[in-house]
């Protein structure tokens, strides 16, 4: 008969057995506010006394989504009532998203231009 083991048993078995964490180490947890991030940040703060884990949470609000500012806020929550450190970063990724789209157009005009007088390489 095989044995049954809860979620968190099977997350310690296989943390043990892999040695994915050794003791005392510093694990930082990119948290969405998402169900599968929130997950692990709850098993690891579960797991962090017996694995002497020095745990910390990132949320990374990038504004793209209406909910952004809800998911933040809702992280903030999660990790005061945890008891978990937190560092939260804003960005504005459209913005930079679109800076590097226009260099990456402008630097592909420079390649072209450049190879065809032999030289292989630009700077942009």
């Amino acid at each position: 008969m095989s044995k049954r083991l809860s979620v968190l048993g099977r997350f310690t078995e296989t943390v043990r057995e892999y040695g994915l964490l050794p003791e005392g180490s510093r694990v930082l947890v990119a948290v969405s506010g998402g169900a599968d991030s929130v997950c692990l940040l709850d098993l690891l703060r579960l797991v962090q006394p017996r694995l002497g884990l020095r745990l910390a949470a990132f949320h990374l609000n990038h504004g793209l989504r209406e909910t952004a500012a809800r998911d933040e806020s809702f992280v903030r929550t999660l990790c005061r009532d945890w008891r978990v450190e937190l560092v939260v970063a804003r960005a504005d990724v459209a913005g930079r998203a679109c800076e590097a789209a226009q260099a990456g157009h402008r630097g592909g005009r420079a390649r072209t231009a450049l190879s065809a007088y032999g030289t292989g390489s630009a700077e942009v």
